[in-house]
């Protein structure tokens, strides 16, 4: 497993980015509202939404599985994706539907709306339906959005994830409450790939190198404070 992978908190409790907004995205899941998260690429938005998933539905999201799934368009067109999901949530990348986004999002919610399952250890009565590079839905689907968005609300949840903010329509803002994901400044980058480094001591080949803040300094500006970037070309350095 990559170490970007392996090394991604599970639960706010160990994630050391955004610690200002665990408490906000906490007091929010109790709330009746869709999220928008928007950043740039590895600055945490995606690792929000799994801790944020973890603290609704406890350890039961992790058990995921990806399924493919067959939509069938106006023009009865066969339109086939993939997504990964648990019992309580699905992700989905839109850009695979291409201009036939607004049909298979549209399923995806309906069908998550009507299969909820109750999770008796916190008594939520909702599914999540995670939508990433959501900047890429067209404005023919976000549009379609508004009515299912308000009508589903009592079932279905939307996270969406993008890094521009301008691709996501007035209508649909106006229906999130959102969430700014700011990249990690220096001083967390460099906790961050320290900490990396030193559970992977044993597998480092140069250690002394990988402790000197001039080459995590070189990752973050490189990476262009991408954290996850920045994590693989550490992983690469040490194959080389």
């Amino acid at each position: 497993m990559l170490w970007a992978d392996q090394h991604r908190p599970i639960k706010f409790d160990s994630m050391i980015l955004h610690r200002n907004i665990h408490d906000k995205l906490k007091s929010v899941a109790q709330d009746n509202c869709h999220l928008l998260f928007h950043g740039a690429n590895g600055s945490g938005r995606h690792t929000l939404v799994k801790c944020l998933l973890r603290q609704i539905f406890g350890s039961q999201v992790e058990k995921v599985r990806i399924d493919s799934h067959e939509f069938k368009t106006p023009s009865n067109k066969t339109v086939e994706i993939e997504t990964v999901s648990s019992n309580h949530h699905i992700v989905v990348n839109p850009s695979e539907a291409g201009i036939h986004d607004r049909v298979v999002v549209q399923e995806l919610i309906k069908t998550m709306a009507k299969s909820r399952t109750l999770n008796i250890g916190n008594s939520k009565k909702f599914n999540v339906v995670v939508i990433n590079d959501a900047q890429t839905l067209s404005f023919s689907a976000q549009n379609a959005m508004r009515r299912t968005m308000e009508r589903y609300m009592g079932t279905c949840r939307i996270f969406f994830v993008t890094n521009s903010l301008t691709m996501i329509t007035s209508a649909v803002q106006s229906r999130c409450f959102i969430v700014r994901v700011p990249s990690p400044n220096q001083d967390e980058f460099r906790e961050i790939l320290t900490e990396i480094f030193a559970r992977e001591k044993k597998n480092i080949k140069y250690i002394d190198k990988f402790n000197n803040n001039e080459f995590i300094d070189s990752l973050m500006i490189e990476s262009d404070y991408n954290l996850r970037k920045a994590i693989l070309m550490a992983e690469a350095a040490n194959t080389t």
